[in-house]
């Protein structure tokens, strides 16, 4: 707070906890503004644009000081009505140390988290915690108030664009959809556009969560903001955790059989898309780490089924997957999460995501049966769309996916 003074102040590096004039002790200059600590002399002197000011240390003595007939406005408002002041060393003093707050903050959490794995480790028996995985759960909280800052409007505006984008397209394909809701009434009937309308939310949903996260991936990339890249060792050294927690208790209780893997198994699945050391067009080596990462899955699963005939062994086996999992992504060996010795003794199973995959070619030959009426398509055309999708969803196993597709067809196109 900058308050205009009619007398002359004394020379700015004569401030001191005394009183005015004597030496300081704990003085700091900023942009030609002397900020001195609390408990320090409530004015300070200053000198703007010419303008010799005191400086008030708190709100309260510039208000009274206003009363005692001193203005008290300060920044960017006129003092005395006769000159701007601004007050930029104030301001960068304000951010610097908003900022300094932050990265203290950010810093103390990664250290916690660090240490907290360095503990489970050692109960566990697994060894030191590698360097590359420390650090990178430093760059995990290090940029994560930058990536959240950049990441929730990003989040907003594709959200509402997606739904924008495909409302629209309803409407044009189905009149009808439209209509229905300007009218906002539902009608007795169940009919096409009630469809539309409650598989659309479902699309927008799915679209925006893929573009978001692509979209993560490519601020990790481009602007070296890793915590959206190192999010999924968060989860992996929770798991740690958890298995630690087994390895401590002196006796087995039935919460000790509650670790799952499940969400464990899903960020690896995703490890590839999010880690980004391979480009979107690398067709054939996303296919090989795609595999790997089943085999690895299967891994995980394996060592999840000890926990019910040894639960400190299943933990211990569980941990130290986890750990070289944790290790190998944290380098960008994607494709080597596990060694072969780790994989050697695993069943690997058959194919996998059957419901998802049956529940994307019901969705995919129920939306190009509702689009060919609205475009005009014959019949010739629909069928064809209709096996591309299934050939799409099922690739190898497109023989499946067309007797999906002989099944559902009389239930689509009724008398055709």
């Amino acid at each position: 707070m900058l308050v205009a003074s009619n007398r002359t102040p004394p020379s700015p590096d004569r401030v001191g906890s005394g009183g005015i004039g004597e030496p300081s002790r704990g003085a700091r200059r900023l942009g030609g503004l002397q900020h001195v600590h609390p408990g320090f002399p409530p004015f300070l002197s200053a000198d703007f644009h010419g303008w010799r000011c005191r400086v008030a240390n708190c709100p309260m003595i510039a208000r009274r000081q206003g009363r005692a007939g001193f203005p008290t406005r300060c920044g960017s408002r006129r003092i005395g009505g006769s000159s701007t002041l601004m007050a930029s060393g104030s301001l960068r003093y304000m951010f610097v140390q908003v900022h300094r707050r932050v990265v203290a903050h950010q810093r103390k959490k990664s250290d916690v988290a660090i240490q907290k794995l360095r503990e489970d480790a050692e109960v566990l028996g697994i060894g030191p915690v590698p360097g590359r995985l420390r650090v990178a759960l430093r760059e995990r909280y290090h940029t994560a108030p930058l990536f959240f800052a950049a990441m929730v409007p990003f989040a907003l505006v594709i959200f509402w664009y997606i739904a924008s984008l495909v409302n629209h397209a309803a409407a044009a394909m189905y009149p009808d959809y439209a209509r229905r809701r300007q009218a906002g009434s539902p009608t007795s009937s169940w009919g096409w556009a009630d469809a539309i309308g409650v598989v659309a939310p479902l699309l927008v949903v799915v679209l925006a969560f893929l573009c978001v996260r692509r979209a993560a991936a490519v601020l990790g990339a481009v602007f070296d903001w890793k915590t959206g890249t190192f999010l999924r060792l968060a989860v992996w050294a929770e798991l740690i955790h958890q298995c630690a927690d087994i390895v401590r208790a002196p006796r087995i209780r039935d919460q000790h059989y509650g670790p799952s893997v499940r969400i464990a198994v899903a960020r690896v699945y995703g490890a590839r898309a999010m880690r980004g050391t391979v480009g979107s067009t690398s067709w054939r080596r996303r296919k090989a780490m795609r595999q790997h990462a089943f085999h690895v899955a299967d891994a995980l699963r394996a060592a999840e089924a000890k926990l019910d005939v040894q639960p400190k062994e299943g933990a211990r086996e569980i941990a130290r997957l986890t750990m070289k999992i944790s290790s190998r992504y944290a380098e960008g060996r994607v494709g080597a999460l596990l060694d072969e010795g780790d994989l050697a003794a695993v069943a690997v199973t058959g194919r996998r995501f059957e419901a998802a995959q049956l529940a994307v070619a019901v969705v995919g030959a129920t939306g190009v049966a509702l689009a060919a009426p609205a475009l005009g398509l014959p019949v010739q055309v629909t069928v064809a769309a209709s096996v591309l999708v299934v050939a799409a969803v099922y690739r190898n196993a497109v023989f499946t996916g067309l007797g999906v597709l002989a099944f559902l067809y009389p239930l689509l196109s009724p008398g055709k």
